[in-house]
């Protein structure tokens, strides 16, 4: 009997796919979903005092929060994200969206408001609109994590008006950061336009105006809204901060293998093949000693 030469050829193809290790599913970790079930809110002070110049050295406030907006939400490209700006009202600059593009041009455009808009500030301003936005959030998708970054100086500039407390977010909010601009020793406001500046006058002592952080402020709203607070001087990144988020919040873990290997398979074929080539060894055998006998 002479080989089989069909199943030789066969066992050979099989072990050849058996080495490449094939498999259905998973895309590769680069394509696989981060932070996909997070909702991630952004509110941002963008009041007068946010223009200060002194953020790492003689940078604006606002500059500080558009580079921590940018690390934040590259380290999230799948997440929903939306936007809050307040100064003498709140607004929502960005709704929920996983549009990187969108995310990008709302980042972008934080800016200070402009220079005779405001009457004063008080750090509940969002509140009621925060209170909304994250309600809505919640029953529209609950299965989804919701995150606060809350980016401020924390100074309270209206007289006669006490702040008003967030702890009514807490229920809402799974994760997020109260983040702190400025410095106890304070930094001066421009009025506007290009270098060189004018700068805004305090007019009680006729100098220039000084606004200062209010750490005690923000670490109370912090608190009360249950996330962690920290001082943003122009040091450290928060990407690392924000993958970790990611990774919580992600349909698919960032490190998980989703294919569906096949090769045990083909390793079933190729077994069941060699013992269809050995049976056909053991009759050519008792073949050639019956023709030697």
């Amino acid at each position: 009997m002479k080989p089989n030469w069909n199943v030789r050829i066969a066992m050979a193809v099989l072990a050849v796919l058996i080495a490449f290790r094939p498999g259905v599913g998973g895309a590769g970790d680069a394509e696989k979903p981060v932070g996909d079930r997070l909702e991630v809110l952004l509110v941002v002070d963008e009041t007068l005092s946010m223009s200060a110049l002194d953020y790492a050295g003689v940078r604006s406030r606002l500059e500080g929060v558009r580079e921590d907006l940018t690390q934040i939400t590259k380290a999230l490209p799948d997440a929903h994200i939306g936007l809050i700006g307040f100064g003498h009202d709140a607004k929502v600059d960005l709704a929920f969206t996983n549009s990187r593009a969108a995310v990008q041009r709302a980042v972008q455009k934080v800016t200070r408001e402009p220079m005779l808009a405001g009457t004063g500030t008080v750090m509940d301003r969002p509140l009621d609109l925060m209170r909304k936005v994250l309600s809505d959030a919640e029953r529209q998708h609950p299965e989804r994590r919701r995150v606060v970054v809350f980016l401020s100086d924390g100074e309270n500039t209206k007289k006669g008006v006490k702040q008003r407390s967030f702890a009514p977010l807490a229920q809402y909010v799974d994760a997020g950061a109260v983040l702190g601009y400025g410095t106890s020793a304070g930094g001066r406001m421009p009025t506007g336009g290009e270098p060189p500046w004018t700068f805004v006058r305090d007019q009680t002592t006729g100098g220039d105006a000084l606004s200062r952080i209010d750490e005690a402020n923000l670490k109370k709203i912090a608190r009360q809204v249950g996330v962690e607070y920290a001082y943003r001087g122009g040091t450290g990144s928060l990407t690392a901060w924000a993958a970790a988020l990611a990774q919580e919040g992600s349909s698919t873990p960032a490190d998980g293998n989703e294919d569906f290997e096949l090769y045990w398979i083909l390793a079933l074929l190729l077994a069941a093949l060699a013992l269809v080539e050995l049976r056909l060894d053991v009759l050519a055998w008792r073949e050639a000693r019956e023709v030697a006998g």
